[in-house]
């Protein structure tokens, strides 16, 4: 969240001016079913062991791997945008990631499904 006062905004908005636009991007192109390319998934970071959370914003905490800032042996993803574990992929705010493995349906927050994808 930004905070705004006479001095203007409380921090920089350039890094999230450019992941909100490559969200758009990605969100425009899956409206024209188009998923994730391979070479997409293959530079992407993996989850394996992983569960929907909340952040209070939905996110996913598991396993990772090939993450560019975060090594592990767990972490929690950005805000989740894009779920789709049938087709093994996910889009957060920041990023696309390979789901890998099953899902622990039993972490998810109460209300909601893996198997439908949301509430």
């Amino acid at each position: 969240m930004y905070r705004f006062s006479k001095d203007g905004l409380n921090r920089p908005v350039e890094d999230d001016v450019r992941k909100l636009r490559a969200l758009a991007d990605d969100l425009e192109r899956l409206a024209q079913d188009q998923q994730p390319t391979r070479t997409d998934l293959h530079r992407a970071p993996s989850l394996s062991n992983y569960w929907v959370d909340l952040r209070p914003m939905y996110c996913l905490k598991g396993r990772i791997a090939g993450h560019p800032r975060i090594e592990g042996p767990t972490a929690t993803t950005s805000d989740l945008w894009v779920f789709a574990p049938e087709l093994g992929w996910a889009r957060t705010y920041s990023r696309w990631y390979q789901l890998l493995g099953n899902p622990h349906a039993d972490r998810s927050p109460p209300g909601f499904s893996i198997d439908t994808g949301g509430l």
